[in-house]
């Protein structure tokens, strides 16, 4: 059988009536005979019905995509880290659109991430999730609180608004002078609630004479914070307005 089998699947797919619902054993039979033409086998793919539980089952990595895009694959975190890691696709726009497509609840082990794909994996998985735009705020929150990580310096560029406002939420980005001045640089917008997000750290920790701003300031007492913040920033200014930059 295996001798014909390329020609065998050729005949399933000609007449299969645009759907083929072969049980998860029989799919991954196919998929893995190299004796089958990679152009059958992306067929096969297009018009099976049959999710494959485990994407690493299926051992040619150049299908995994097509197998995503056409939701052939179970929704899970074992899944989206294999395709991550062992694709060598990373976060594309094929894994970007399966993770979009679920509401599913996150739970990942960061120590297992580390242990099964190599040292900082969680951290270069973390760093791909705060760097993409493309993911839903939904997913993106999802994800990121699942990893339950946070960075003491931070200097990525670039992030929308609403995901800044996530990383500020979720204590990912923390309060920190070199933190304090990036944010004031690259996100202005989302300064006000970076800082009232962290006020404790922020004015007991951070801010100084040498990094007090007085415009700052005064936008700040506007805000919903505390009078015992107001007065100490208020300490400021009876310091010296030479060191005080508008």
């Amino acid at each position: 059988m295996n001798k014909n089998i390329d020609k065998y699947i050729g005949i399933i797919l000609d007449n299969c009536n645009e759907c083929i619902n072969d049980e998860e054993s029989i799919a991954l039979a196919i998929l893995n005979n190299s004796e089958v033409d990679i152009d059958h086998r992306k067929e096969y793919i297009r018009l099976l019905s049959t999710v494959i539980e485990r994407i690493d089952a299926v051992l040619n990595k150049k299908m995994w995509n097509l197998l995503l895009q056409e939701k052939l694959v179970n929704y899970s975190e074992n899944n989206i880290l294999n395709y991550f890691y062992l694709s060598e696709n990373g976060l594309d726009s094929f894994l970007i659109e399966f993770i979009n497509e679920s509401n599913y609840n996150f739970e990942f082990d960061n120590n297992s991430i580390n242990s099964n794909f190599g040292e900082n994996s969680t951290s270069n998985f973390c760093n791909a999730i705060i760097s993409c735009n493309d993911l839903t705020n939904e997913r993106y929150e999802a994800l990121l609180q699942a990893l339950s990580m946070y960075y003491s310096s931070f200097s990525e560029t670039g992030i929308e608004e609403d995901k800044v406002l996530i990383l500020i939420k979720l204590c990912i980005i923390r309060m920190a002078d070199s933190v304090l001045v990036f944010m004031r640089e690259n996100y202005p917008d989302q300064l006000m609630q970076f800082i009232t997000h962290n006020i404790d750290k922020y004015t007991d920790d951070v801010i100084n004479k040498e990094n007090f701003v007085l415009s700052e300031m005064l936008t700040l007492i506007e805000e919903n914070v505390d009078d015992e913040y107001k007065v100490k920033l208020l300490e400021f200014t009876k310091i010296g307005r030479a060191s005080c930059r508008e």
